[in-house]
């Protein structure tokens, strides 16, 4: 999903969302997005599995 998309779900703006994944990679210590949802699963804050439907 796009930071644009994101911001239209949220109703916020695509600057602000970008700023949020930015905050969430640093926090996280990682990169890019993949890694970012990795991390968060070994570190126990999301869950393994993705949302089934």
């Amino acid at each position: 999903m796009t930071a644009h998309a994101i911001g239209s779900r949220l109703r916020i703006t695509e600057k602000t969302v970008v700023k949020h994944k930015e905050n969430l990679y640093e926090k996280l210590r990682v990169h890019d997005r993949v890694t970012a949802i990795n991390e968060a699963r070994f570190l126990g804050l999301i869950s393994p599995e993705p949302p089934v439907g």
